[in-house]
């Protein structure tokens, strides 16, 4: 829009507007919240009597007042859509085993997630008496693990459950070592609104972040100054958190074991492949990973059942094309539009790498 305005010419050979002109002034424009006009701003040097520019300024003011009226349009609509919930957004559960060595992370879960209550359900599954305890303090509720392999949890079981158990739009395993922010919510209203009728299936990367303080994780604001100073996004191969409707087919899903390798890639390249409505909200959602000395590929490092996952799918004869569950693989992503508001946008088609291809499907 800018670019048209500025090479308009005093004469034939001199450009008497630079596009630094043009930038500084509507950055001044907008500072000045319109006290002052894109007339009155731009410099000297700019012919601001000119007939042909006059007309291009009152356009680029037009332009401005049109998206500041959409804008309004949009938060008050926002705001409505906001007050008519009468349930939660979202149920959210996790699970960790006793640790001395994670146990302020899980704590700072704990306070982080239950400060998205009573828009949200948490739930956390564990069979031990103190984790119970310590998660019923922070208003969370607590079931117990039925369905395990080794006393690793299976995933799809605790999604049944909380789905069984309880109302809410959404339903979300994450991680226990991740964090999230106030933009998750924003993120699932802007979904549910354009998608409200729709078996959506949402993920994303995480942001690590090394040696997060107690301060930093009780605010939204300090965890997002913490990520934007010293965080690293993750790798595309890996997803800490999915967000499914309650009609998704767990029932069809391999008993996946969490915290080990392969399932989190699988489940994604499944619902993109079986055309499920995928979105990649990472560029809305900051999901925190609180980075320990174990690092960042704790679920390669365990123990036990390592490749359990991966030979679950070979001996029942199921698609190990990870590559398609890559984050960059989902058809559809989230964005901040220009008001700040975030909505969904269709990846381009010639975006995609070959690995995301689902004909091994």
């Amino acid at each position: 829009m800018i670019m048209s305005y500025v090479y308009i010419r005093k004469s034939q050979d001199r450009l008497f507007c630079s596009v630094s002109d043009f930038l500084s002034s509507a950055k001044l424009f907008l500072d000045h919240n319109g006290a002052r006009t894109f007339k009155n701003i731009l410099p000297n040097n700019c012919d601001v009597e000119s007939t042909s520019l006059a007309l291009h300024i009152q356009k680029l003011e037009k332009a401005f007042h049109s998206t500041v009226n959409e804008c309004r349009r949009r938060h008050t609509f926002s705001r409505q859509m906001e007050y008519a919930e009468d349930h939660p957004v979202l149920t959210l559960f996790t699970t960790w085993e006793p640790s001395l060595e994670k146990s302020f992370v899980h704590n700072c879960t704990l306070r982080n997630w239950s400060s998205f209550i009573p828009k949200v359900n948490l739930v956390l599954f564990t069979n031990n008496s103190n984790l119970k305890k310590e998660a019923l303090q922070y208003g969370w509720s607590v079931l117990p693990i039925i369905h395990h392999v080794e006393g690793v949890p299976v995933l799809k079981h605790m999604f049944q459950t909380v789905i069984s158990t309880f109302n809410s739009t959404y339903y979300g395993f994450s991680n226990s070592d991740i964090l999230f922010i106030d933009n998750l919510l924003d993120s699932l209203h802007t979904v549910n609104r354009e998608y409200k009728d729709k078996n959506v299936f949402l993920t994303g990367r995480r942001t690590n972040i090394p040696h997060l303080s107690l301060k930093e994780v009780v605010s939204y604001d300090n965890i997002r100054k913490a990520a934007s100073e010293r965080g690293e996004l993750f790798v595309v191969a890996s997803e800490d958190y999915f967000i499914t409707t309650s009609r998704f087919p767990w029932n069809t899903i391999p008993d996946f074991v969490i915290g080990r390798p392969a399932y989190d890639n699988w489940l994604v390249g499944f619902a993109r492949c079986h055309f499920y409505t995928v979105i990649d909200i990472t560029s809305t959602v900051l999901a925190c990973h609180q980075t320990t000395k174990a690092g960042n590929k704790e679920g390669s490092k365990h123990k036990t059942l390592t490749s359990y996952n991966h030979a679950l799918l070979v001996k029942l004869g199921l698609s190990t094309n990870y590559g398609a569950g890559f984050v960059i693989c989902p058809e559809k992503k989230t964005y901040y539009n220009l008001c700040g508001d975030i909505e969904v946008m269709d990846r381009p088609i010639n975006s995609f790498p070959k690995y995301c291809s689902c004909k091994t499907w």
